[in-house]
């Protein structure tokens, strides 16, 4: 066998290899929509954490039924936000005393609107009720004006603090003034 002959086969084999990988890779490999961030979580301007769609659906979920903005019941799927804040190291529990009680947090949203909850009421020591970031209303995506993430309060009368389309969550602590 000649060298040009070898050289041939030789790449023969790698295109062989290229097309199977090619082929194999995007099935292998998360879709894009499954690692793209939805979700930021800081505090003081560092990030603590990112979640992508894939990251709160595998956080576990929780569903309630509650009447929506337009006065139907519907169904809706999310992760205790308590929880999330657990997961990228916020202390809850017996530790919020004292001047932790001053501590916030403000949920944004992609058009500018902000909400504020006291972390305490994150908290699930201080009362029953569940403060959700929900990714799915009657067994699929929130519909586009809502999602991809809302914030749903199940015992609220007044949906002003349901935050639409959250991005981030930011965590900080009211001052005494000087």
């Amino acid at each position: 066998m000649s060298m040009t002959s070898d050289i041939r086969c030789r790449m023969a084999g790698y295109c062989r290899i290229a097309a199977i990988l090619h082929c194999l890779l995007p099935a292998l490999a998360p879709a894009a929509e499954d690692v793209q961030t939805l979700l930021t979580i800081r505090q003081g301007g560092a990030v603590l954490g990112t979640f992508s769609l894939a990251a709160l659906e595998a956080a576990g979920a929780i569903a309630v039924t509650v009447e929506d903005d337009s006065g139907q019941s519907s169904d809706y799927t999310g992760v205790p936000i308590a929880q999330l804040l657990e997961s990228v190291g916020v202390a809850l529990g017996k530790s919020v005393r004292g001047d932790r009680l001053t501590e916030f947090m403000m949920l944004r949203a992609a058009d500018g609107y902000r909400v504020l909850f006291s972390l305490a009421e994150t908290d699930p020591i201080f009362r029953e009720r569940v403060l959700l970031l929900c990714y799915r209303k009657n067994g699929g995506p929130l519909p586009g004006k809502e999602g991809p993430l809302r914030v749903v309060v199940a015992d609220e009368k007044r949906h002003a603090r349901w935050v639409r389309q959250v991005t981030a969550i930011e965590l900080g602590r009211v001052e005494e003034p000087r």
